[in-house]
Order: C-alpha cells, then sequence, then structure tokens
C-alpha cells in the first residue's frame, strides 16, 4: 500500500482509541515505513494536516458521535469485535505466590508480604511455618510491613499505608488506610505513630493511635528520595538516596525539623541505628566503593562516618540484633560483627535472594524475592543453615497445565509445579531451578527451552521432577509439541523439528529458515504454523518432518508475534492490531476472517478452548466467544496489567502474574459437574 497513506491512517488510528477508549494512543497498525519516510511525501503532510484539524474539531464539539470512528476502525479487518456488557461470569478463586516482599514478626507468628497479599504464618516450630491466615488481595503489591499490638501497617508501591487488625490472625481485615502523597516504601511504628519512607514526598508521619482513622500529623520533605527510615528516642534517620543521611528531630511530630545531615559517597538505601550509630547501605556506582557505612551520630548535629565494609553487590535495609548486622542482598543474607563499630567484619553468609529480613533471636526470617519465607537458624552466626522453607511461586511468567497440576515458570526462570486440584487451595510441591521458558506439558513430560537447550523433564513424580533428555544445538524462542516432534522456533533463524519419539535423547531431523523472525509456533494436524514477526504468518507443510515445506503465507500491517490454531482456524497476535482470526482450512491460502482489537503496544497471548478464545493483553484477560469466528463476541473481561501468561482447564483460567503468582479464575459460562479439575465438561 502506499506508505505515505499507511502512515496517515496509522495515526488515524490512533486517535480513534485515544477519544474512544482511556485517552491513551494504543492501538496502531504498523507501517512497513518509518514516519520519516512517510513524511516525505508533501501530499501526505497535506492529507495529515488536515485529518488533525478535523479531529480536535470533531472532539471539541459537544455533539460529536463516534460513528465515523468506527468505521474507521473497521477498516483494518473483517469483522471487528463486538464488546462485552459488564463481567458477570468470571469468578476470582485464588492466588499462591508472586514474590515475597516485607516481613515482620511478633512472637510466635510471621507477617510477610506475599504479593498483594499479607500472609501470617504460625512459626512456633520454625521447621515447618504454617499459614494460618490472609489478606484479600491489596491494589498493589506490598512493599513493607510493621507490627505493633493487635495492627499490622502494610505498605503498596500506590503508596497507601494500610493498617490490618490481626488480632483474629485466622482472618487477617483490613480497617483503614492512608493514602500519602507520594510513594510508600518503608514504615517503622513508633509511640502511636507511622514514619513512612515517601520516596520524592520526604518522610511522612501518621499518627495511628486510632487504626480505624489515621491522619497524618507532619512530614518533612527530604531532599533527595526518602527510600528508608529508623525512629530512635525524638529522631527519626532517613536514607535519603543520593543525599545520604537526613536526621529528623521529630519530638514535635506535627513540625519536624532536621538537624544533621551527611551525604554517603553513593545513594543511601537502607538504615538502622542502634547505641549511637546508624548503619546505612549505600547503591551501587561505577568504579567507587559502596556497601555498609557506619556513622556515630552521638551528637545528631554533626554525624561522622567512622566505618566501613565494602559489599559486592547492592544490599536491603540493615537489622541489627545481638552485637550483629544482619543484610539481605539478591544473593546472600550477610552477618557482619558490629562490635567494633570502626571495623565492621563479615563473619558469615547465607546464600538466599531475599527481599526483607526480620530477626527474633537466633533466626532470621527472610522474605524470599523469588517466593517463600526461609526460615534460617543463626545460632553460628559464621555457619548460619536452613531450617524451614515455606516455597511458593515466584513472580509468574509462563505458564501450562495439565491434569490436577500446574506448570509456573518464574522470573528467575525457575519451574514450579502446583497442586491444584483443590483450586481454592492450591499447594506448591516442588521448584526446579533453571531458566526455562515457554513450558509444553504432554503425559508426564515438560518439554521447555532453557537458554540453548531443549529440556525433558518428567513429572510422573510432581514432588520430584527428573530432567531425562536434552538438545542444545540452537537458541529456542517458543516450543509446541505434536506427536513424535517438538517444534521450536529460533528468533531472526526459523524453526527447529525435533524427533522426541525417545525422550532421553532428542534429535534434532531438520531445519526451516524463515524470512522474518520467528516468535512464535503453534502445530495443528499437518502443519507448522509460525508467527514470522514482520514476515507474518508461514504455513509449513511437515507431514514428513525431515523435509518441511512452506505452503501458505499470511501477511498484514503489523508485526506477528504469537499464534494459536483451533479447527480450521488461526489466531493470529498481531503488532497493534489485536487478535486476527484467520481461516486456515485451505492452509495454501489463509484468509482473514473476523478481528478482536485489544489495548497496548503487542502480542496478546491467546488459548482457544471450546466455543471460547482466551485473550491476554497489556490490560488483562479477555474472554471471547468465537462460536462465530466472523464476528468474535467479548463475554468477560478480568483487569490484570500484570498477568504475562494463561492456561485453561475446564472452566478454570489459570494466570501467571508477575505481582501475584499464580492467579486462579473460574469462568462461569463454562458448566462443570462441580469445581474440581479432575471432572470432565458437562453437556452444554
Amino acid at each position: 500500500m502506499n506508505y505515505t497513506l499507511c502512515w496517515v491512517a496509522d495515526r488515524l488510528h490512533c486517535y480513534w482509541w485515544y477519544w474512544r477508549e482511556d485517552r491513551q494512543c494504543y492501538l496502531m497498525p504498523t507501517c512497513l515505513v518509518s514516519p520519516e519516510v512517510a513524511m516525505k511525501s508533501r501530499w501526505g503532510i497535506a492529507l495529515l494536516i488536515i485529518v488533525m484539524l478535523a479531529i480536535t474539531a470533531a472532539a471539541t464539539s459537544p455533539d460529536t458521535k463516534v460513528t465515523a470512528q468506527t468505521n474507521l476502525d473497521e477498516s483494518y479487518a473483517v469483522n471487528p469485535a463486538t464488546p462485552a456488557a459488564e463481567a458477570e461470569n468470571l469468578e476470582f478463586v485464588s492466588s499462591l505466590g508472586g514474590g515475597s516482599r516485607g516481613v515482620a514478626v511478633q512472637g510466635n507468628y510471621a507477617y510477610v508480604g506475599e504479593g498483594r497479599r499479607l500472609i501470617i504464618f504460625d512459626i512456633s516450630n520454625p521447621d515447618a511455618p504454617v499459614v494460618v491466615g490472609k489478606t484479600p488481595r491489596m491494589p498493589r503489591r506490598v512493599s513493607d510491613v510493621a507490627v505493633a499490638g493487635d495492627y499490622a501497617y502494610v505498605t503498596n508501591g500506590d503508596g497507601i499505608l494500610r493498617i490490618v487488625n490481626v488480632a483474629n490472625r485466622s482472618a487477617p481485615t483490613e480497617i483503614s488506610s492512608y493514602d500519602t502523597p507520594g510513594g510508600a516504601g518503608d514504615v517503622a511504628i513508633d509511640g502511636g505513630l507511622a514514619y513512612v519512607a515517601g520516596g520524592d514526598h520526604g518522610l511522612r508521619i501518621i499518627n495511628v493511635a486510632n487504626p480505624t482513622a489515621p491522619t497524618e500529623t507532619g512530614f518533612y520533605d527530604t531532599q533527595g528520595n526518602a527510600n528508608s527510615v529508623a525512629v530512635a528516642g525524638s529522631f527519626a534517620y532517613v536514607a535519603d538516596g543520593d543525599q545520604g543521611l537526613r536526621i529528623i528531630n521529630v519530638a514535635n511530630p506535627t513540625a519536624p525539623t532536621e538537624v544533621g545531615f551527611l551525604v554517603t559517597l553513593t545513594a543511601a538505601l537502607g538504615v538502622a541505628v542502634d547505641s549511637g550509630y546508624a548503619y546505612v547501605t549505600t547503591a551501587y556506582d561505577f568504579n567507587v566503593p559502596y556497601g555498609l557505612r557506619v556513622i556515630d551520630v552521638s551528637d545528631v548535629t554533626d554525624p561522622i562516618e567512622v566505618g566501613f565494609n565494602a559489599m559486592s553487590v547492592q544490599a536491603g535495609s540493615p537489622i541489627v540484633s545481638g552485637g550483629y548486622l544482619y543484610i539481605n542482598t539478591h544473593e546472600s543474607i550477610h552477618i557482619i560483627d558490629i562490635d567494633n563499630p570502626a571495623n565492621p567484619t563479615e563473619i558469615g553468609a547465607f546464600n538466599r535472594w531475599s527481599s526483607a529480613i526480620a530477626v527474633a533471636g537466633n533466626i532470621v526470617y527472610s522474605a524470599d524475592f523469588d517466593g517463600g519465607l526461609a526460615i534460617i537458624d543463626v545460632i553460628s552466626p559464621t555457619s548460619p543453615k536452613e531450617v524451614g522453607f515455606y516455597d511458593v511461586p515466584g513472580r509468574g511468567d509462563d505458564i501450562s497445565a495439565a491434569g490436577h497440576y500446574i506448570y509456573i515458570e518464574d522470573y528467575e526462570g525457575e519451574l514450579n509445579i502446583v497442586n491444584g486440584v483443590n483450586p481454592y487451595a492450591p499447594i506448591q510441591v516442588s521448584r526446579s531451578s533453571g531458566d526455562h521458558t515457554d513450558l509444553v506439558v504432554v503425559n508426564n513430560n515438560i518439554y521447555t527451552l532453557d537458554g540453548e537447550l531443549l529440556r525433558i523433564i518428567d513429572v510422573s513424580n510432581p514432588a520430584a521432577p527428573v530432567e531425562i533428555g536434552s538438545t542444545d544445538s540452537f537458541y529456542g524462542e517458543s516450543l509446541d509439541v505434536s506427536g513424535n516432534y517438538a517444534y521450536a522456533t529460533e528468533d531472526d533463524e526459523g524453526i527447529h523439528i525435533i524427533d522426541i519419539a525417545d525422550p532421553t535423547d532428542p534429535t534434532e531431523v531438520s531445519f526451516y529458515a524463515t524470512p522474518g523472525e520467528a516468535y512464535d509456533v503453534a502445530v495443528s494436524g499437518h502443519y507448522a504454523y509460525v508467527a514470522d514477526g514482520p514476515e507474518g504468518l508461514r504455513i509449513i507443510d511437515v507431514t514428513d518432518p525431515t523435509t518441511p515445506v512452506e505452503v501458505g503465507v499470511f501477511d498484514s500491517v503489523g508485526s506477528a508475534a504469537q499464534v494459536a490454531v483451533a479447527g480450521d482456524y488461526a489466531y493470529l497476535s498481531k503488532c497493534y492490531r489485536g487478535v486476527i482470526i484467520l481461516d486456515v482450512s485451505d492452509p495454501t491460502n489463509p484468509v482473514e476472517a473476523g478481528w478482536f482489537p485489544t489495548p497496548g503496544y503487542c502480542y496478546p497471548e491467546t488459548v482457544v478452548v471450546g466455543n471460547y478464545a482466551y485473550i491476554l493483553a497489556n490490560d488483562g484477560l479477555y474472554i471471547v466467544d468465537i462460536t462465530e469466528p466472523t464476528h468474535p463476541v467479548e463475554v468477560d473481561f478480568y483487569e490484570a496489567p500484570e498477568a504475562n501468561s494463561v492456561a485453561v482447564v475446564l472452566n478454570h483460567i489459570f494466570l501467571a502474574d508477575a505481582n501475584d503468582g499464580l492467579v486462579i479464575l473460574r469462568f462461569a459460562g463454562i458448566a462443570v459437574k462441580n469445581n474440581y479439575l479432575s471432572l470432565v465438561v458437562a453437556d452444554r
């Protein structure tokens, strides 16, 4: 098509979504030319100016209708989808994991931020922590947790301090909240006041004497970025980013004033105070020493650095207990002897990616960045050892499901296996290290890509998965399995076909080079459908897997990134366009039959089960009735902006979510005999 007209249409479509949706420029078909090239046409410039003026005039007119814009949208598909009425049939069932942030210990209980929930553990037996209560999910991921009396104080990335009544630990209940003007990071509780590190809005002081009605008492806008706060006596000590340590007099909390400061060599991240010393962890900077800085604050008006311990990784907030300093990092928990503050010396470490720690007696409780609670005995600080662990999936990245089990790959590439026989109470049964991407489950084997390897893992015993075979001849991007063959794409290369008849000895039998960027593959019958980036959908006859032959091509505006096939239809994710539905009954001549637009930049993921397509886009999950593929109808929507992958078994939907780990939903639009996953779909 004419490049200039393509670029103008691109802008028109953008404006259509701008006014139709939420005033953000979302959907724009990508032209096979840069705007600079398109603008070389004078007629293109003139036409664009006319269109822009017309849209501006229409937007400011109170009588403007959207019918003309709808016609414009329809120009990009044979049959665009029908939007849904208000969601009615989608139920949140449960969630598990999501990466842990924040931990506090009080008596025999540990309070941990797990994804968007506060989880309460009975730790009376440290060898076997037991979950006794969970809050409902909060709007944002938990950042920090502090506990005082019958209340837990939880901060979220959205800047809100939430107060949770934990008197009944089996049923923790949020009773109030306070919305601070900035972010809300660390929180410290002292004498009926909550001190919140508010990022670029400094130190916020919230009166929580009446937990049901918190009010801001005072604030001090520090010069930097308030990352962490500790309170001792009449002073609050703030780790203030590139402004170092700031010392605030809070004797009158309604009018806090700064009395002293020390700018650290690199940004201050965390702070703890004990016996006249502030212990400040500092950020990495190129070719500059960073780590732990010990600051004498006996004279708060003139803090002086007296000691330093270099670290090789960036640290979190330190904790002082029993003459030792404990620091969490993304590699280890470090134990530092501070008997001589001028010479802090590391004496022990425990390998654990910890986002936060709490210390009680001789036990360290670690909220693990990739999910779970680790309990570490430090009675011998030179030889810490793990005595207990509660395991859950981390931040979900990819997901597959089969039978009773859900298989989740997290952001760290680890494989988590969850028993979902009761979807209201899923239980993690194992975790395997690696760098897994794209999970395909066939019978009792998982096929997954791991760097340059295709790995085959026997999960007949889900509690003890065992790798039984691998091949390392390519760097895989996406994977599908059909019969005795695995099909793996390699970006910028093409598709590898591997004989897996003997899963202990997978052998590549052929390779087909595609002209574009082979992002995804789906195999149905005798054909492999490859989403080939800017070169569209390539349909390859694999009747003889040793000699694949391309037989069909579908290309249109936008880059093809993901593909699913069901029956005579392929569902192709196209950049800026959403999901195109193609009739592939004749693989040599794929024809566009319908279209479902989604907001966001690129590449919704589609799973097709029965008469429904489950489309995961930037803003959430769309459930689309595809009984008539030429006219897809949205029937439900679930907001999930952090979800990365979707799987479906019967009427249960599983999301791999960066905030919540595993999310389980139930779709009432499909009838089953009961809620458990082992039963078959009922007659409809």
